[in-house]
């Protein structure tokens, strides 16, 4: 006999799933955090992503491969509920980044409008500046900057250049600091 989980509120799945999940995990009524790993790609990966969107109605956080939530993004579906995102790159070897134009289709899309809570590896430290000035909701915002120099032997030296360009070009209301050698935070007070 197969044991159900009908009240789960989170989740970590590897893509692609057992055909037996649904049997397993009836509902996702309940489920509020959800991580979804996906190491290569797999032509079923957006439809089981989009179905399990579809069935969580109080999904607020949700961890994803970059690419493969960007091609759901561009369908233009909107989860009201999801407001928490982190972008990671599962199946990029190379590039693990996110564009100018990918970036600006994030934050064009009805998900961009209502997400509060993002973290997103970028190329360039002007993308950081576009998607605080689309995505409205936005309040904090925590990235990995490619063209950011600082690294841990930047620890002895007292200037974070990084950190002192975003200051100088945002909202002194805006709150930048460095959270981990490779990561900079920003709390957006608007």
């Amino acid at each position: 006999m197969i044991e159900c989980f009908p009240n789960i509120r989170r989740l970590t799945l590897r893509f692609p799933c057992n055909n037996h999940f649904w049997t397993i995990i009836p509902t996702l009524d309940h489920l509020t955090s959800l991580n979804v790993i996906e190491t290569r790609k797999n032509s079923r990966s957006e439809f089981l992503l989009e179905d399990l969107l579809n069935r969580a109605p109080r999904l607020d956080f949700l961890s994803v491969d970059a690419i493969l939530f960007l091609s759901l993004v561009q369908l233009n579906i909107s989860y009201t509920s999801l407001r928490r995102l982190q972008l990671k790159h599962y199946r990029a070897r190379m590039n693990r980044y996110m564009n100018a134009t990918q970036c600006s289709i994030l934050a064009d899309s009805l998900f961009g409008h209502q997400c509060e809570v993002l973290e997103i590896r970028v190329e360039n430290r002007t993308i950081i500046l576009d998607l605080v000035h689309k995505m409205h909701n936005l309040r904090a915002l925590n990235c990995e900057c490619q063209d950011d120099n600082w690294s841990n032997n930047s620890l002895l030296c007292s200037k974070d250049e990084l950190v002192e360009w975003l200051r100088n070009s945002l909202p002194k209301t805006y709150l930048v600091n460095r959270h981990q050698s490779h990561l900079v935070r920003l709390w957006i007070n608007r």
